[in-house]
């Protein structure tokens, strides 16, 4: 029987393996070395809160493009209503606010583990690499959604949470925002939640 597996995995391994691109490959096992890393560092008793977020954004920040996810969080007339300084002072309050917004949860992962489940190039420069997060009670779906870059970076551009896209969640919320308010209004109320 022992043969006959291991026959087995010697032909099929290989062509599973071959199947994937490289940068499939590359992604789901980076992203499972990085999400192992997360968990642990997140379950490590011996971390206190500022410990956790400091070594979980040494651990996770590179791999998010946070001026891109700014961009994309706007509606095109919206940014092209605006001046350049406007935006550049959007796109870094944005990245503070998310940033924060997401790391003041992370107690709410305190005891879940993750697992990478399959990685999909869609387009030539883009990769979904599906995960979920998983506890005592509930298995949460979690697509991190890859683009290349000029420089042959992958970077996380958006992210899907139960199927729920971020961008498209802060697009919607800015957009209905900003029917009402000015953007200097927008600018500041996202700097008191940062």
């Amino acid at each position: 029987m022992k043969v006959v597996l291991s026959f087995l995995i010697g032909i099929f391994l290989p062509l599973y393996l071959n199947a994937q691109s490289s940068d499939e490959k590359l992604l789901h096992d980076k992203m499972s070395v990085i999400s192992k890393n997360f968990f642990n560092i997140l379950n490590d008793e011996k971390n206190d809160s500022q410990m956790r977020r400091d070594k979980i954004i040494k651990e996770v920040i590179h791999l998010f493009d946070f001026e891109l996810m700014a961009r994309l969080s706007l509606e095109k007339n919206i940014k092209k209503s605006i001046s350049q300084e406007e935006y550049k002072e959007f796109t870094e309050i944005f990245e503070t606010y998310i940033k924060n917004f997401y790391l003041d949860k992370l107690d709410l992962l305190k005891g879940s583990t993750s697992t990478i489940k399959d990685v999909k190039q869609s387009k030539k420069n883009r990769i979904t690499v599906n995960a979920s997060v998983d506890s005592k009670e509930s298995s949460t779906s979690v697509v991190y959604k890859f683009y290349k870059t000029k420089q042959n970076k992958w970077l996380i551009y958006d992210l899907e949470i139960a199927n729920v896209s971020i961008l498209k969640s802060y697009r919607a919320q800015f957009s209905s925002y900003l029917s009402e308010h000015t953007f200097n209004e927008l600018l500041i109320k996202l700097k008191t939640q940062a």
